[in-house]
């Protein structure tokens, strides 16, 4: 009989997802006290921590739901850990670059005006590169495979170039496509590098043309008589937009990957992989399927 699987909140705060927390709120608060006015500049740390979250608590839960001695692998967003760690990076980066600024601003105002280029240059380069970088090996990860092994566990993330034949086989049952893949490839890295062009072009008008931004104020400008600083307002289109694609690129990914059909298994070559494993073992692969696809709940 099929189980359902589920955990408290109190299961999601792990080890993990405490330490990018405490690490996270510690560097914004120590940024915050520096005496911001204008949160706009944050909201891109902030953007790249939800995904991180995001994508910790779904790997803790996958992780903590998992049955004992699983022999179904189930990744239909790929690999949320290395996906989450990325997030991490770019969400830690973020927040020490702007506390750097901030800083600056303090200490050295009169080199304000010559950072600020190379500073929203780099800020948002860092930026839209995550939501670039997590599609990077997507495909090697995204699927979901039946794996004979007995040792193996769905917490255990298996690239496709490391099928094996024999005893080991793995029977990938679904898969990202590679004509999509690379489809959606192309769109985010499209959506990278048009993004930032654009960026370096419009940073360079608003400098020239401060009517067309609008102002920030800096911690150092009312102490050291620091002028605010004009920024564009397609920054919040490159706040926006990154995001957007994603999410609706994992959507399609996810809806792709979990697209099975009964027929797909009404086979010789899916019966022929499980006949030659114990009869517990059949039991357990067809109800794992069953458990993560309701279209075989009459397998």
């Amino acid at each position: 009989m099929s189980q359902s699987y589920s955990i408290s909140i109190r299961d999601l705060l792990s080890e993990s997802l405490l330490r990018d927390v405490v690490l996270f709120i510690t560097i914004l608060i120590a940024t915050l006290t520096q005496g911001w006015d204008n949160i706009s500049l944050f909201l891109f740390p902030l953007c790249s921590f939800g995904f991180l979250l995001f994508f910790r608590i779904i790997h803790i839960n996958k992780h903590k739901t998992t049955f004992e001695g699983n022999l179904v692998i189930y990744n239909p967003l790929g690999s949320e850990r290395i996906i989450g760690n990325r997030f991490q990076f770019s969400s830690l980066i973020l927040m020490i670059y702007l506390f750097w600024f901030g800083a600056e601003s303090l200490y050295h105002p009169q080199l304000i005006d010559n950072y600020l280029f190379f500073f929203l240059i780099i800020y948002l380069f860092f930026y839209t590169f995550t939501f670039f970088w997590i599609f990077k090996d997507l495909w090697k990860y995204s699927g979901i495979k039946i794996h004979p092994r007995e040792e193996t566990t769905q917490k255990k993330e298996v690239p496709k170039e490391q099928i094996v034949s024999g005893k080991d086989e793995e029977k990938i049952i679904s898969f990202l496509k590679p004509k999509l893949y690379r489809n959606l490839f192309l769109l985010n890295f499209a959506v990278f590098l048009i993004l930032n062009i654009l960026n370096i072009l419009l940073t360079l008008i608003t400098s020239s043309n401060s009517f067309l931004g609008f102002s920030v104020r800096l911690p150092g400008s009312g102490i050291n008589n620091l002028g605010n600083i004009y920024l564009s307002p397609f920054l919040y289109v490159i706040l926006i937009l990154p995001p957007f694609i994603t999410i609706l690129s994992m959507k399609f990914i996810y809806t792709h990957i979990n697209k099975l059909h009964k027929d797909n298994f009404k086979n010789d070559a899916f019966y022929e992989l499980i006949s030659s494993l114990p009869k517990n073992k059949q039991v357990q692969i067809i109800e794992n399927l069953k458990a993560l696809n309701r279209k075989f709940k009459d397998l």
